[in-house]
């Protein structure tokens, strides 16, 4: 069976994941290398007996949506994230403001920072589960006469071929 509707329907609902993401992943500032922002991709898969709708995007995405322990959903990596912090840094970059005349250096900072994820983790940000729901209301009667008309079509089509011919007297 052919689902040309609901693929259309689906690749419409992947692309406006895809552009509010990005969008959201911007207004948040959560854009650093640009890895994350640009890596975000979606397409439609079709076999025999699913069709999935993928989203590709960063591991990382992850721990902004879900959060780090003690306030979110993934243990903490404690202190093993310290290069990882650091290099965030480097690459945002991350002006430190200026103390009794000194500034921090990208070692303190990421030091501090690190500290502060280590003691108190980081918050969700459920950017994905906020525009999925929000997107539910929109596409799901999208979706829904789609595959009604995909449905439509193969039963028409067998209808038209005479397949079911020895059926009718």
């Amino acid at each position: 069976m052919e689902w040309r509707n609901t693929e259309a329907a689906l690749e419409a609902f992947g692309d406006e994941v895809r552009i509010r993401l990005e969008n959201e992943i911007l207004d948040r500032d959560h854009v650093v290398s640009g890895n994350l922002f640009n890596g975000i991709k979606t397409r439609v898969e079709i076999t025999e007996d699913n069709i999935i709708l993928w989203l590709e995007i960063a591991d990382y995405f992850q721990y902004l949506e879900e959060g780090i322990e003690p306030a979110g959903t993934h243990k903490n990596p404690g202190w093993k994230a310290y290069p990882f912090i650091r290099q965030w840094i480097i690459d945002k970059p991350v002006i430190p403001e200026e103390r009794n005349g000194k500034k921090p250096s990208v070692d303190t900072l990421a030091y501090l920072i690190t500290r502060k994820h280590v003691n108190e983790g980081q918050e969700p940000d459920y950017m994905l589960r906020d525009i999925l729901e929000d997107m539910e209301k929109k596409y799901m009667p999208i979706l829904e006469e789609a595959i009604g008309e995909d449905i439509t079509e193969e039963v028409n089509a067998i209808l038209i071929n005479g397949t079911l011919k020895g059926f009718y007297k």
